[in-house]
């Protein structure tokens, strides 16, 4: 399970993951134009290669990534692939928390 929190990143990019996820929302709510509103405990099921839209986070958002290996691939328009993100690129990332 990894602990991810928006506040470490403000939009998420045109992505697919990797493999199939199982997301739990630990923290505040939403709205995703491909998923509709989210709420705190909602729980999302992902396919493996399903592509997502740019989403921009308005409120810091708190979610735990239930698959044991994460990996998501950022896609350009046309759905090409660009390049791929894993837990230790996004630990490089994280902001530390005081």
């Amino acid at each position: 399970m990894r602990h991810l929190s928006s506040r470490a990143w403000r939009c998420s990019l045109r992505h697919r993951p990797a493999k199939s996820a199982e997301i739990n929302i630990l923290k505040e709510n939403g709205d995703h134009p491909q998923v509709v509103h989210f709420e705190n405990g909602d729980y999302i099921s992902e396919h493996e290669g399903a592509r997502h839209i740019s989403l921009a986070f308005e409120v810091e958002t708190d979610v735990d990534d239930q698959r044991r290996s994460f990996s998501t691939v950022f896609i350009d328009d046309e759905g090409k692939d660009l390049y791929a993100m894993g837990i230790p690129m996004l630990q490089n990332l994280a902001v530390p928390v005081a």
